[in-house]
């Protein structure tokens, strides 16, 4: 007894001192954009932070609560991005677009047509993504890991 009320003490505490925005989470999950060469290029050497830049108009690029905030990690050729993060919304290809549309100085159609779109776990939790985004990078593994 003594260690379930320990328990949801922590629990309590945990919730407590969470953001208020950590608190309300309408999609948190994983993103693959795959990234034709034409908008690679646009990107310049800089492509993980612009791309960061890009999506901070989607999700949280700071906060208090770190497993929150948006990280994007880029596979070893450099033509597809990763993106976790909670999502203000879940991501839709048009949004995508749109928002790496802006960095790049494309309309969002040109862009639309140079990238594909995975959202792991549509409609699901972040476990469900998660779990969409693991058996894609066991598949996928050498595109993302240099061998050891």
């Amino acid at each position: 007894m003594r260690r379930l009320l320990l328990a949801l003490l922590a629990l309590t505490f945990t919730l407590s001192t969470m953001p208020a925005e950590a608190q309300v989470m309408p999609w948190r999950g994983f993103v693959l954009v795959e990234i034709s060469p034409s908008i690679t290029e646009r990107l310049s050497n800089d492509m993980e932070t612009r791309l960061r830049e890009a999506f901070g108009a989607l999700a949280p690029t700071a906060g208090e609560w770190p497993p929150y905030i948006l990280q994007v990690r880029l596979n070893l050729a450099r033509t597809a991005a990763c993106v976790e993060a909670r999502w203000y919304a879940e991501p839709t290809s048009i949004e995508i677009a749109s928002v790496i549309a802006d960095r790049v100085g494309l309309a969002p159609v040109v862009v639309a047509d140079g990238i594909e779109v995975t959202v792991f776990g549509t409609g699901g939790t972040f476990k469900d993504s998660l779990q969409g985004w693991v058996a894609y990078l066991r598949a996928n593994l050498p595109e993302w890991e240099q061998p050891r």
